[in-house]
């Protein structure tokens, strides 16, 4: 158990967000079922999803490891999947190399899907 003392002070400083973020609790969900510990009731439930779930997360288990430390681009703290799309979308490209390579030094190899995204090109990004 975790336990964290907060002051009086610290609890007047807090601040709570409105709702999940979309794109994070996307993320997350993407690394646990990549992750060999999940609960065996989680994994008997992603199973029963089928194949046409498991196309549509294909692009990010890709570029999010079972740690779930994703590039940043892909989970931006906005309160809904809309808003979230577009800033995704509207990453600099800076931002985007700078990311994946990142994730490729902590271990995921490079995909042609990442280097279409480094790249710039218009389907990947479509794609995902």
């Amino acid at each position: 158990m975790i336990r964290i003392h907060f002051t009086a002070e610290d609890l007047l400083g807090t601040r709570f967000a409105d709702g999940p973020a979309p794109l994070m609790e996307l993320e997350l969900a993407v690394a646990m079922l990549q992750r060999p510990d999940v609960d065996r009731a989680f994994a008997r439930r992603h199973r029963l999803l089928g194949t046409p779930a498991a196309r549509a997360a294909a692009p990010l288990s890709e570029l999010v490891p079972p740690t779930g430390a994703g590039p940043f681009f892909l989970d931006p703290l906005t309160a809904d999947l809309e808003h979230g799309l577009e800033a995704v979308r509207s990453s600099t490209n800076t931002l985007v190399r700078s990311e994946l390579a990142r994730i490729h030094r902590n271990g995921l190899p490079v995909t042609p899907l990442m280097r279409a995204l480094a790249d710039e090109d218009r389907q990947a990004w479509q794609y995902l």
